[in-house]
């Protein structure tokens, strides 16, 4: 399982707050988090690229979406309400209908 980095209080700061609320709850330091559900996993085609740079997007760092990456960084924005880029990843999806 391939892990990644992101800080709590950071992913609050950014409006993730009632989600997080409800993940964290048991959650030890050391514990991992499933970012999709075994359903989710087999209808999103969510890849390491796409992962860093959500994470990067809520720690407020430089990121990158693209062709490849919108879809998916759109859908983990959905789910852990990240408002700001929904809207992103939602002008670059219905500006290349591609997609």
């Amino acid at each position: 399982m391939k892990s990644f980095f992101t800080h709590v209080l950071i992913m609050r700061i950014f409006g993730i707050q009632s989600y997080l609320d409800t993940i964290f709850t048991n959650i030890q330091a050391d514990d991992c988090i499933q970012i999709l559900n075994e359903k989710e996993k087999r209808n999103i085609p969510l890849n390491d690229e796409s992962i860093i740079n959500f994470i990067l997007f809520c720690h407020n760092k430089n990121y990158e979406i693209n062709q490849e990456t919108a879809i998916p960084i759109n859908y983990l924005a959905k789910k852990y309400d990240v408002n700001g880029l929904i809207d992103e990843t939602a002008n670059l999806i219905n500006n290349h209908p591609e997609l």
